[in-house]
């Protein structure tokens, strides 16, 4: 990979972002624990580069990225996928650290085991801070429960994309079972935004299908999810100053082009980009795969700095 210092952007260059919760290296499979070798792991790790690389992407958002876990057999996922695409700067908000996972079921030999994961991200161009916000844990499933499950954040990083432009991302991996704690991480969110607008990106897997989506509940893969009351990407939306890649008339038009979740079989959207009035958007996709080297295929949005 390329290790050239990349040209500083300016007014009217594009830049190429990059939102993908990449499933530890575990592939499009649904389980649950264990259940990969190791050269599968390494395997899909390697084709996320691929793609990555394919893109051309500047900046690439990750969840569900594990940096010393049993479950992907210790393997330093940020520091691979930094060295094989070529991107040397990066920001790293751990999520899950536990030295044991009982889950699921009484096997340990099926068990998540120790892990040590969260979401980064990526950037051809220097990361100059970045703020890491702890989002509260869903009261729903108690104290014990809670002591093993992650803590959801956002990444607040600002990137220097040039001279004139300071790209804001703030990565989002929002609560992916409890709606009420989903909702609340939303409007965390939207505060943490503000007003600073302008070249803010907010990307990431929000876990939750728009409000016009045809399908909000009895998925094939899960029948016992239902996001019908659950307004979190409406409370997104709201946020001033952010637009979505994606228009509603758009999605409404052909639903299944935009479908992020499950990737063998897609049935819905998850994974969403919003951008400030400083981007204009030059195009966005979420790339079709015939072997998707995880459970959610990406969104990828070109934008025009203004």
């Amino acid at each position: 990979t390329s290790t050239s210092p990349p040209q500083p952007l300016t007014t009217g260059d594009e830049i190429t972002i990059v939102s993908w919760n990449i499933h530890y290296g575990g592939g499009p499979t649904l389980a649950v624990g264990r259940g990969q070798t190791r050269s599968e792991v390494i395997e899909f790790l390697d084709a996320i580069a691929a793609e990555i690389r394919t893109w051309g992407a500047d900046i690439v958002a990750l969840q569900e990225v594990d940096r010393g876990a049993l479950r992907s057999f210790d393997i330093d996922q940020l520091q691979w996928l930094a060295e094989a695409t070529g991107m040397k700067y990066a920001a790293w908000t751990p999520t899950w650290d536990a030295n044991w996972v009982p889950h699921p079921g009484l096997n340990p030999a099926e068990h998540i085991g120790r892990v040590y994961s969260g979401q980064a991200i990526l950037s051809r161009f220097p990361i100059t801070s970045a703020e890491h916000i702890r989002l509260p844990q869903p009261s729903e499933t108690g104290a014990l429960y809670n002591l093993f499950y992650l803590h959801r954040h956002l990444t607040d990083a600002t990137i220097a994309a040039g001279p004139a432009h300071n790209i804001r991302v703030v990565n989002a991996h929002l609560e992916a079972f409890e709606a009420s704690n989903r909702m609340e991480h939303a409007q965390q969110t939207i505060e943490q935004i503000g007003t600073t607008t302008q070249h803010t990106i907010l990307l990431g897997d929000m876990n939750c299908t728009p409000p016009e989506a045809q399908l909000r509940k009895n998925f094939p893969d899960e029948p016992d999810t239902d996001m019908s009351a659950d307004n979190t990407i409406e409370q997104l939306r709201s946020t001033p100053g952010i637009s979505e890649v994606v228009p509603q008339r758009v999605y409404a038009a052909a639903e299944d082009a935009w479908f992020t979740f499950p990737a063998h079989a897609p049935n819905r959207r998850l994974d969403y980009i919003f951008h400030g009035e400083g981007l204009t958007l030059v195009r966005a996709e979420v790339p079709q795969m015939d072997s998707p080297p995880s459970d959610h295929l990406p969104v990828v949005a070109r934008f025009r700095l203004d």
